[in-house]
């Protein structure tokens, strides 16, 4: 298991390889690598050229550790597993989709790592970009690996992103933090829309926004439905329903819905039907990377990333 610099990738692999620690083709030995692979495209494709020359593809892991989330794992089966959702999973009824990211944290002294990424690269490029996928995919042939990112591959590819509401900012006391160049341009927010540009989600908004020492700590999707036909003869203020998927700082669901106030009144309010995993859950919930590894042994690449999902 490396979570090791970029940069160190080649020369570390080789020495492995020359010891045979993991030897190319021998599937009972693996590698596992932590993000970053590279920081664009060029160092991407290169990184993964590297890699085959000393591993076989089936032997090497690519860990991206919010897909092991219990809630990221529950998108499917939210989307797949009900019929109320599976039937209304696109663009005559999504308005648009919200996948946030927020931390209160700085970057808690890990300025050698975090100026050379950012938020763009440290958290959309991985992190935000497989929720999206897994929200927009379509229904994968099985559940098995291959066949799963193979959907989310489409999706990646169909996606276009609105550079004109490209907002990155720096929070203040950044250039202060310890090892930060004085004139570091570094992001530490960024917020875009972006559209997929697929039959199922083609017009639909999606906005991603991630960054440090924001208001609240707080990573959500939020799905929110268009109006229906009827709300307009109501006269009365309603409002859209909205499904959240809570990741952080609490697993779990909402549905918002619109009700009647009780009583005498013809008043509303939106109401919140809301799930939480942690309040239902007896002992200790599993940690993302208890899954991932878990997931590794058992030689499972679900929850894993393949290097045409990176690379794209």
């Amino acid at each position: 298991y490396l979570a090791l610099s970029t940069e160190l990738f080649s020369e570390v692999t080789n020495n492995i390889n020359q010891s045979k620690l993991v030897t190319i083709g021998n599937l009972n030995q693996s590698i596992i690598f932590e993000k970053p692979f590279g920081h664009d495209l060029y160092s991407a494709k290169e990184i993964n050229q590297m890699l085959w020359n000393y591993f076989d593809e089936k032997q090497i892991y690519r860990i991206d550790h919010y897909l092991g989330k219990e809630m990221i794992q529950n998108i499917m089966m939210v989307r797949f597993a009900n019929r109320i959702f599976e039937e209304i999973w696109h663009n005559r009824i999504i308005k648009n989709v919200k996948i946030y990211a927020k931390e209160t944290d700085g970057i808690l002294g890990r300025a050698g790592y975090y100026d050379q990424l950012g938020a763009l690269r440290d958290m959309v490029q991985s992190h935000l970009l497989q929720i999206l996928s897994l929200v927009a995919m379509e229904v994968p042939v099985t559940y098995h690996s291959d066949d799963v990112k193979d959907e989310k591959i489409k999706v990646l590819s169909h996606l276009h992103f609105d550079s004109d509401s490209l907002i990155l900012g720096q929070y203040d006391g950044y250039l202060n933090e310890n090892n930060i160049p004085s004139d570091s341009t570094t992001e530490t927010f960024v917020f875009f829309k972006a559209y997929v540009n697929t039959p199922r989600f083609k017009g639909v908004p999606f906005y991603l926004m991630s960054g440090k020492k924001l208001d609240k700590k707080e990573s959500l999707i939020e799905i929110e439905f268009e109006e229906t036909s009827e709300q307009r003869k109501w006269n009365l203020p309603l409002s859209t329903n909205k499904l959240f998927i809570k990741i952080a700082p609490e697993d779990g669901m909402g549905l918002v819905l619109n009700s009647k106030v009780p009583g005498l009144r013809d008043d509303v309010e939106p109401v919140e039907l809301e799930y939480c995993v942690a309040c239902n859950e007896f002992g200790n919930l599993t940690e993302a990377y208890e899954k991932l590894i878990i997931d590794i042994v058992g030689q499972h690449k679900t929850l894993l990333t393949r290097w045409d999902e990176i690379e794209l």
